[in-house]
Formats: structure tokens, C-alpha cells, sequence
């Protein structure tokens, strides 16, 4: 990534402004700060209409928040630059034409996915997520004294004041779902079920959280269904959500249930659906967190050949939690950190017996 004085400038919406004027420095040291996106920086809380020196910014849910600072750049005489080079630690580099080379930008907030495992598609015609809601998320927005604060330290010890009220609830947008392209082929297909949920997060301390979830069921028959899944009465295992980390949630078949289950990795990475037993495809890798019972009944029904056609049972459906959650996740942390998946401080991580039904 480079600045470019000569070229334009970034609007708050984050698009380039062609024919903008030029910014020129005089010779001196400087320091670049950028940002993604192009969030409005904060007024000084003092006058109220000069900009808060050290800028700030507020972050919300939804926003993908990253900055970088690319310090100690020396702008010469003669319009060339010299800044430090990563390459070569404690050395800098010249850069001519009056650029500079700035620092990849840090992530600060986390992406959270809602998906349905693919070996479903052998018993629904026709499954998507219609929406997604989650509880006990951090206070949205942050207002950080920095524009290179923390929201929320990778090791899950620390956290940090911006992270520490958990009151709030989210609801993904509209522009949170889009389609999958098809596993195979690459290509978008026509079925609902493809559809992914999917949107960055200000990060969470490790706590208990909740979860609703709208599904449409369709069948061969021509009918549709809509229900919600919720996790109830707060039986749930605490869980941190740490910044530059991908959690994706995946709806489950499991006999009459529907399961509910967790992979993690890094921002850009992607589950592997690979399946040694040939069966249908799954996450090789997940934490199990827990189950809706008696969601399904299976209807034999001979005037669609004989196969048994799922419906949504009537009534309240219960959430049976997993009981050894912490245990589990913490075997499943370490899997992922020895293998290299993420490279956490998983010193932080809570590993104790706990009655997470209660």
C-alpha cells in the first residue's frame, strides 16, 4: 500500500476524490496514519469543532476497522522520501516521486459467519438463513483515544475497558447476507441454502453471549416453513471473540435436532469441506456448542416417491447445551494453534469444568 500526495485524496465514504489538491509538506519527519474506512474523526470534546488531537475515531459493529502507522518518514528537499524498511529492521529506504510506503493495516475487529453444513443439502430441498441476531455483544460504538488502540488484545487475558460492557445486542443487516458460490464449481448456484450470513464485530471479552437464528425450510412438495432458533435462558459457553478472527457458526442436521457448531481460523481463511467417509461434507475440524431438539419430524410421504419429507415440529424446542464445552474448546484452541491455523497467546484461555446449564 502507498500514499501518493500527486494523485487525490480518500472522502469520509472511503472513495478517491480525482483532481483533489495535492498535499505539500515542507522538509521535515513525519508520521502517516491511516485507516480503514474512512471513518469521520472525532471533534475535541472541549470546542467542539476542531478535530481531537490524538485523532479519534468511533467504531461500530459492522465495521471492518483497521489502521496502521508508518512512522519517522523523512520528506527531503528535493521531494524524494526516506522511511524505515521493514526488510531490513533499523535501516530505511528512499523512495522517489514522493510516496511512501505504508505499513499493512491492522484489523482490530472480528467477522462472525452464520452458514448450514452442507451434508444438509441430502435432506432439504431447500434450507436458508433468513436472519441472525446475537445478545450480550459489546456497546456499540467504541470511541477509541487513538485511532492505533486496541479495541481488544489478541491474548485472552487482557481485553482492556473498551470491551467491558457486554449489553448490547446486534442484528445483521440486510447487507450481511449474500450468496455462497457453489463448493464444486465456483460459480453461484440457484439454491437458497447457499446463502451466507456474514459481518465484522467489535470483538467480546470471554463471556456468555446469545444467539437467534430465522430459517426457511422448503421441501419437495412445494412448501415452506419458517422458524427460530434461539439459545435460551443463557446456556451457553462463554466464548472471547478476538479481533482479526473468522467464527463461523454452522446449523447442523442431527437426527430430529438441528445442531449447532463453531469452527474458528483467521480472517481471510476458509473451512475445509473436505470429507474422508465420502459422505456429504463437513468441517473436519468444529466444537460442538450445542442442540435444538425435536426441531424435525420426517413425513413419509408416497406421493413424492416415498422419501421422507421433513417438517418443523410445533412448539417450543429446547436448547441442550454442551455440557463440556471448555473442555472441548480448549482442546479445540490448541489443535488450531499447533497447526498453525491461528497463531493466538492462548495463555489466557479458560479451561475449567464449569456447568454451563446452569
Amino acid at each position: 500500500m502507498s500514499f501518493d500526495a500527486d494523485t487525490g485524496r480518500i472522502d469520509p465514504s472511503g472513495i478517491k476524490t480525482e483532481g483533489a489538491s495535492p498535499l505539500r509538506l515542507m522538509a521535515g519527519t513525519y508520521d502517516f496514519y491511516a485507516i480503514t474506512p474512512a471513518l469521520a474523526l472525532e471533534k475535541d470534546a472541549t470546542d467542539g469543532s476542531t478535530l481531537a488531537v490524538p485523532a479519534k475515531v468511533s467504531v461500530h459493529h459492522g465495521d471492518d476497522f483497521a489502521s496502521s502507522l508508518t512512522g519517522e518518514v523523512e520528506v527531503l528537499s528535493d521531494g524524494s522520501v526516506r522511511q524505515p524498511d521493514p526488510a531490513n529492521v533499523g535501516s530505511k529506504k528512499t523512495q522517489t516521486g514522493g510516496k511512501v510506503e505504508l505499513i499493512i493495516l491492522d484489523r482490530k475487529c472480528s467477522r462472525i459467519e452464520f452458514n448450514v453444513v452442507r451434508n444438509t443439502e441430502t435432506a432439504f430441498d431447500k434450507l436458508e438463513i433468513v436472519s441472525a441476531k446475537m445478545t450480550k455483544m459489546t456497546k456499540s460504538p467504541i470511541v477509541l483515544s487513538t485511532i492505533l488502540d486496541e479495541i481488544y488484545d489478541k491474548g485472552a487475558s487482557a481485553g482492556g475497558s473498551y470491551v467491558a460492557d457486554n449489553s448490547a445486542g446486534f442484528d445483521f443487516p440486510t447487507s450481511a447476507f449474500t450468496k455462497n458460490p457453489d463448493k464444486e464449481t465456483g460459480m453461484d448456484t440457484d439454491f437458497p441454502y447457499k446463502w451466507l450470513v456474514a459481518s465484522p464485530i467489535l470483538p467480546k471479552k470471554e463471556d456468555k453471549y446469545g444467539i437467534t437464528i430465522g430459517i426457511r425450510l422448503g421441501n419437495d412438495a412445494g412448501t415452506a416453513q419458517e422458524a427460530e432458533l434461539r439459545t435460551t435462558d443463557d446456556k451457553i459457553g462463554a466464548l472471547a471473540f478476538l479481533p482479526d478472527t473468522r467464527y463461523t457458526f454452522w446449523l447442523k442436521l442431527k437426527g430430529n435436532g438441528i445442531q449447532l457448531v463453531l469452527t474458528i481460523g483467521n480472517w481471510e481463511s476458509v473451512d475445509s469441506w473436505e470429507d474422508p467417509d465420502g459422505i456429504g461434507g463437513y468441517p473436519l475440524t468444529y466444537v460442538i456448542i450445542g442442540t435444538w431438539d425435536n426441531v424435525i419430524e420426517w413425513t413419509d410421504d408416497t406421493d413424492i416417491g416415498g422419501f421422507l419429507r421433513p417438517e418443523f415440529t410445533d412448539g417450543k424446542w429446547d436448547w441442550v447445551p454442551n455440557q463440556s464445552w471448555d473442555s472441548d474448546l480448549g482442546v479445540y484452541i490448541e489443535e488450531l494453534t499447533a497447526s498453525g491455523i491461528v497463531d493466538w497467546d492462548t495463555s489466557g484461555w479458560t479451561n475449567t469444568d464449569k456447568n454451563i446449564g446452569e
